[in-house]
């Protein structure tokens, strides 16, 4: 596989401060809705939203819904709704997740967006009729990550911004994807917890489990961490807890505050597209320890990475424990991907009916190169392996059929399934 240089960590992660925090927002008389905004990135229809209330409510209806930027201040929402869902009865520390539509109900008509769209969540009680309740949203600092780092609230029939707090929203796609949410923030809780870990004690090694999304070349990975006096070992293995590349780096070379450090592999590593992997670190001997960092999200498939990238420990080179929803604060470090699609792309041969169903709805970009491979290697599946076999023929000529017939050569050449067998003009 031929690599293209780069350099950047992998997955993102939340820009942690010491200031940030969790902490609801009370909807009551004063503010009546809040309202944050979501850039899209990729086009299609949307689905769900979810959000988290607390405190101890006064039930009235709560309204969510999907507003479109204003039409003369476009970095605050509109003042109505475009769909909309109510929630009659909205209950204290409770996870929703409801589908806003045009009606109002279920079978209504549902948003479609594009790329550069930005949609205003909007939560809040329905006209003048106001109870209490909190909603969860992050605070920040003016260095996190996320694009439109700011909400807004609804007092006294304006729109006023909350900056930097964000609320914790996330939208889905009707296919079951979820807006990517830029940086991450948003959709974390990431206020930092801060884990004492010890040779001697369990668990004593933690770490990432990941599915590479694409290919990609990796030098080592970067660790927030607090060091207390230990040799620290990184190592990354395959699906099959097979080591692909390691290092020991002596307590010395590493911070004994809070920071992150990188930790580089004795040598690179080349992951596959699709295969899981894990990446850890472990302190190397007896009492000696470190303390690591990690962090919870509401929804892990909004933040880069997806559900399939999260936290992962064990103890003595025994048997991993994974942690949905919650993830270390580690990186990997990425120096080189794949020089075209083709590098990072399988050949799979797939059935009719799989065809079907594979090019049956764009909405959401589901046809993409990897798709299209499909469908040629399904329609002609020698093509991929004859193609580049035909470097070993004379140079100039042209493909009918199973059969080459070479411009200036006296045989010509017919495909058995395997390889080019000349024959005799």
């Amino acid at each position: 596989m031929g690599f293209l240089d780069a350099q950047f960590y992998w997955p993102s992660t939340p820009f942690y401060m010491p200031s940030q925090s969790l902490n609801p927002l009370t909807l009551d008389t004063g503010i009546l809705r809040a309202s944050q905004g979501v850039p899209i990135l990729l086009g299609g229809t949307l689905g769900a939203v979810t959000f988290r209330t607390t405190g101890v409510p006064t039930p009235q209806p709560l309204r969510v819904s999907y507003r479109t930027p204003h039409a003369t201040a476009s970095a605050r929402p509109a003042l109505t709704d475009d769909q909309w869902v109510d929630i009659p009865v909205p209950a204290a520390n409770t996870t929703y997740t409801v589908t806003p539509t045009a009606d109002g109900t279920p079978g209504g008509a549902k948003r479609v967006v594009v790329p550069g769209d930005v949609v205003w969540v909007t939560i809040g009680w329905i006209g003048s009729t106001y109870g209490g309740i909190g909603i969860w949203r992050t605070v920040g600092s003016t260095y996190t990550h996320d694009f439109l780092r700011y909400s807004y609230n609804y007092v006294d029939g304006s729109w006023f911004i909350d900056h930097p707090h964000m609320l914790m929203v996330g939208c889905q796609y009707t296919d079951g994807k979820w807006v990517k949410s830029i940086g991450g923030d948003r959709a974390a809780n990431y206020t930092a917890n801060e884990t004492m870990l010890q040779a001697n004690l369990s668990p004593d090694e933690v770490g990432l489990k990941f599915v590479a999304p694409f290919g990609m070349r990796v030098a080592g990975v970067d660790l927030k961490h607090y060091n207390n006096g230990a040799n620290i070992v990184v190592t990354l293995y395959d699906a099959a807890d097979v080591v692909i590349a390691t290092n020991t780096y002596p307590a010395r070379f590493t911070y004994n505050a809070a920071n992150c450090y990188p930790f580089i592999f004795q040598a690179p590593a080349t992951l596959v597209a699709g295969e899981t992997y894990r990446v850890t670190a472990r302190p190397e001997l007896g009492a000696s320890s470190f303390y690591y960092y990690d962090y919870a999200a509401f929804y892990l498939g909004a933040e880069d990475g997806g559900d399939t990238t999260m936290k992962t420990t064990r103890t003595d080179l025994g048997a991993w424990t994974d942690t949905p929803n919650t993830r270390v604060h580690m990186q990997l470090i990425v120096t080189g991907v794949p020089e075209g699609l083709e590098d990072s792309m399988a050949d799979t041969r797939r059935t009719l009916a799989a065809l079907q169903a594979l090019l049956a709805d764009n909405t959401t970009g589901a046809i993409t190169a990897q798709a299209v491979r499909d469908v040629l290697v399904s329609v002609h599946p020698e093509n991929t392996v004859r193609s580049g076999l035909l470097a070993a023929l004379p140079t100039t000529g042209r493909v009918v059929g199973d059969t080459y017939y070479p411009t200036d050569a006296p045989a010509i050449y017919r495909w058995n399934g395997t390889a080019w067998v000349a024959h005799g003009v």
